[in-house]
This record gives C-alpha cells, sequence and structure tokens, in this order.
C-alpha cells in the first residue's frame, strides 16, 4: 500500500472518532469553493498530501513531507476559539498516529484564516516521515 494511502485512511479513521468533526475529507480547494460545490457538514477537517521529498537507502525509499489539516467551522464571534479548541481535540487523537509505512508526525505550523466570509479556517501543518520499501513498492 502506498504509505500516502495508508496514512490518509489512519488519519480519517481517527477524525471521525472525534464527535464535533461532522465531515471528513481529501483537500480539494473546498473552502473557497465552498458556495458551488455540493454542501458539506461543519466542523469539517479535509487533508492535504504535500510535497514528498524521496531518498533512497539501502532497498528502500526514506521520504520527508507535510502534510496540512484544514479545520472549517460556520463563522462567528467566538469562531477563532471554537476551531482553536477543536484542533486541540484534534491534536490529542492523532497524538502517536503511526504504522510501518509512516511515523514522525509532528506540528510544524499553525495558520488561522477568517478571510473566508462565512467560514472560518485553521490549517495545521504536519510533518511526517514515509517509508516505502522496494518489496511493497512493486
Amino acid at each position: 500500500m502506498d504509505p500516502r494511502q495508508e496514512l490518509y485512511a489512519a488519519l480519517v479513521e481517527q477524525l471521525k472518532n472525534i464527535p464535533e468533526v461532522k465531515h471528513v475529507d481529501l483537500w480539494n480547494e473546498n473552502v473557497v469553493y465552498a458556495d458551488q460545490d455540493e454542501p458539506w457538514q461543519r466542523p469539517a477537517v479535509f487533508i492535504e498530501l504535500g510535497v514528498i521529498d524521496w531518498t533512497t537507502i539501502q532497498g528502500a525509499l526514506r521520504g520527508n513531507g507535510d502534510i496540512k489539516l484544514h479545520t472549517v467551522i460556520d463563522w462567528s464571534e467566538n469562531a477563532p476559539i471554537e476551531a482553536w479548541q477543536l484542533t486541540d481535540k484534534i491534536w490529542q487523537a492523532l497524538e502517536g498516529i503511526r504504522s510501518k509505512s509512516f511515523d514522525g508526525y509532528y506540528p510544524r505550523q499553525t495558520l488561522s484564516n477568517g478571510s473566508h466570509e462565512e467560514l472560518y479556517e485553521n490549517i495545521d501543518v504536519f510533518r511526517v516521515k514515509y517509508l516505502k520499501s522496494w518489496s511493497t513498492a512493486r
């Protein structure tokens, strides 16, 4: 299995266990086109898999990459605080997540974005270390 597929499945599984999270999906500029896409329930978390830098090590591939978790809630006066409280629960739920093909999952950056009219978005960037052996790559 591709390490990205395994990571994505593990993230979805953990995120769906958080009662406040109503929708989990792959990031596809969802916030930008929120009024044009099919509606999705909020709070929502969208997973963006970033660039992976691969190196060869003894018959395997070691990768370092970032993922972004876009937490989106409806805008309100308390939206930033609500988003921060929810992302704290998300961080707790994902603590220690790992498998044979990914580990080293740790936070790097957090961005807050209130420029989406009726939505508030919090973006957490995490560093992930991937491992893909040649035997599973074929």
